[in-house]
């Protein structure tokens, strides 16, 4: 454990990305989400961006 560790955030990805068009772009959406556009805010903006669905706060965090 880590108690100064105030959120944990992964990658996630499509498990059918293949399966048609749709998925394929879909991914290709994701993709450039997490690539590029997360990629640059953070270099460029100091701009933290949050995925709820992939991601856990530590709620003394969120108090504090």
């Amino acid at each position: 454990r880590k108690p100064d560790l105030g959120l944990v955030q992964a990658r996630w990805d499509f498990v059918n990305k293949d399966e048609n068009l749709l998925t394929r772009l879909q991914n290709i959406n994701l993709r450039f989400h997490f690539e590029v556009e997360q990629q640059v805010n953070g270099v460029f903006l100091n701009f933290f961006g949050f995925n709820g669905t992939a991601g856990m706060w530590r709620i003394k965090a969120l108090e504090d």
